[in-house]
């Protein structure tokens, strides 16, 4: 069997759905040897991916389009992605599996296979920029998503708002869970005083639950203080203006850390070496920070929300993402009572390793197979 893959989403950075499309697709690649994957994306100047190289039924099929250019033909149907595949590799694909929404267009007839991470574009439209808005509303998700032979989702919580919210039968929708780009360890790694948060300048990740319930909890306990807040991820100028006033209100504006972009392997330093990984997000599709911090034995303060229960269960400490006297009250618990934090960490650990991209990739094969065949 010939199977199309949309590589675009593994060239758009730092983030779950990379981290997603890299791990899944080639570790497909590598458990079916006998099929061969027509591995596609568009870069008008060309960018080569170095784990492609390794795979011998692997097949790059880049095209060299300006990008709005490219966009605007799919828009308009004057390209097709599997036409100009075939025309490219000379290989015609038995069903096409994109990782992630994009501009689309296709043959009527081609199976269509479409992972959905999140409803988040849909559930809370008010935490995105304009231009994201414009995005999604450009993208037509909703025509994707009923044109699609089959939809994967990361979790049961994704399943039923998508279900919910396109009217489609839960037969069209198979729940495949994420694992951690990294390899669960039993060694913990050298925790130093620091509190760890991501993604400052989206506003879904909740920021300022953060940092209040960080100045909260220092009120009550001097001894805090010796700890700093450290936010890993992009945040603009005038975002982190906006969060450092908030946190000069506690008293604490000394204690927090921007530091931007973080490479993958600096990245999971900061998860193996802080105390506390405070996750605090309104809305996950399924939560993988969550993982990894559990894969480096950090305990986990995440929002009982969405998938986050059903992906970790109580082996993370809930909170509600709208009351910030409980995320005091968790911070509290764990940095001062170091037995409890360690119960965390050992029962996050157990729970990371039932997921595997093993187990990801072998569930996605099953439905590539089912929609080629339909």
């Amino acid at each position: 069997m010939t199977i199309a893959i949309d590589l675009r989403p593994a060239l758009q950075g730092w983030g779950g759905v990379e981290t997603y499309t890299r791990h899944c697709v080639s570790t497909l690649i590598k458990r079916h040897p006998n099929h061969t994957f027509l591995l596609f994306w568009n870069q008008y100047k060309h960018t080569s991916i170095q784990w492609i190289d390794a795979l011998p039924n692997a097949i790059p099929v880049v095209a060299h389009i300006p990008n709005k250019v490219f966009q605007a033909s799919l828009l308009t149907g004057a390209i097709r992605i599997d036409e100009l595949i075939e025309k490219i590799s000379g290989h015609h694909s038995d069903v096409f599996f994109a990782p992630n929404l994009d501009f689309f267009s296709f043959s009527k007839h081609l199976p269509f296979v479409l992972t959905l991470h999140d409803l988040s574009f849909e559930v809370y439209p008010e935490f995105f920029s304009w231009k994201s808005r414009i995005w999604h509303s450009a993208v037509r998700p909703q025509k994707w998503i009923r044109r699609a032979s089959h939809i994967i989702t990361v979790s049961q919580s994704t399943k039923r708002d998508a279900s919910a919210r396109f009217g489609i039968s839960g037969e069209k929708i198979s729940a495949i869970p994420l694992a951690s780009p990294v390899m669960p360890t039993n060694e913990m790694g050298c925790k130093e005083n620091f509190i760890l948060a991501l993604y400052p300048n989206d506003r879904r990740k909740n920021a300022p639950y953060v940092i209040e319930s960080f100045g909260r909890a220092c009120k009550k306990n001097v001894a805090l203080r010796s700890y700093r807040l450290v936010f890993a991820g992009p945040v603009s100028r005038t975002r982190q203006a906006y969060l450092l006033r908030i946190a000069k209100d506690y008293g604490i504006a000394e204690n927090i850390r921007f530091v931007g972009f973080v490479p993958h392997k600096e990245m999971q330093q900061l998860f193996a070496n802080a105390q506390i990984f405070f996750y605090p997000s309104f809305y996950e599709g399924f939560g993988l920070p969550m993982l990894e911090a559990a894969a480096y034995q950090t305990p986990v303060i995440a929002a009982v929300d969405s998938s986050i229960g059903e992906v970790m269960g109580d082996t993370v400490l809930l909170v509600d993402p709208y009351d910030v006297n409980a995320g005091s009250l968790a911070l509290q618990a764990l940095l001062e009572d170091r037995e409890l934090a360690r119960t965390y960490a050992d029962r996050a650990l157990v729970r990371s390793q039932r997921y595997t991209w093993e187990k990801t990739a072998h569930h996605t094969m099953d439905v590539l197979m089912r929609a080629a065949k339909a």
